[in-house]
Formats: structure tokens, C-alpha cells, sequence
């Protein structure tokens, strides 16, 4: 599983689609360190875990991890409605 770059028109991102498997730990934000900060808490109950600036967030398989300003859940169908890959 690897970040990609995608570009929401006209925003630039990157993203990783989660296929439901244990979230890389590189990606995920320690618990010493969350103090105030947001990202990927892992995976819990079938379901990924963000803390985003609004609270805690979770996303199903198949969901997109974006990051941007902050990291947050897109719905897979969202994402290719609004996002394209850039090479």
C-alpha cells in the first residue's frame, strides 16, 4: 500500500485507498504523540480510525485516506467523482 498524488480540481493531495487490512504503523500517529495532533489511529472493529480536528472519524473498506491541510475519510465514489490521479 503506497500514497499516490491526486489532484482535487484545483487542490492538490495524496491519497491511499484502505483495503481494509491493518494500516501501515508508519502512517498512523503514536499515542504519546496525539496529544492534539490528527491522523490515522489504526484500525478497530472492521473499521479505520482518523482523528481529524472535528473529532474521531471512521471509514469502511474500500474508503480513501486523504491528506491534505489535515487527514480525513472520502467514500470511494466521492473520491473518483472529484479527485484524478496525476502521474
Amino acid at each position: 500500500m503506497n500514497w499516490k498524488s491526486y489532484r482535487k480540481r484545483p487542490v492538490l493531495v495524496q491519497a491511499i485507498q484502505w483495503d481494509g487490512t491493518e494500516f501501515p504503523d508508519e502512517y498512523c500517529i503514536k499515542k504519546k504523540d496525539k496529544g492534539n495532533q490528527t491522523g490515522v489511529i489504526g484500525v478497530s472493529g472492521g473499521e479505520l480510525l482518523i482523528l481529524t480536528t472535528e473529532g474521531l472519524v471512521g471509514g469502511l473498506p474500500g474508503c480513501w485516506v486523504v491528506k491534505g491541510t489535515e487527514i480525513y475519510i472520502v467514500k470511494d465514489s466521492i473520491f473518483r467523482a472529484v479527485y484524478e490521479e496525476i502521474e
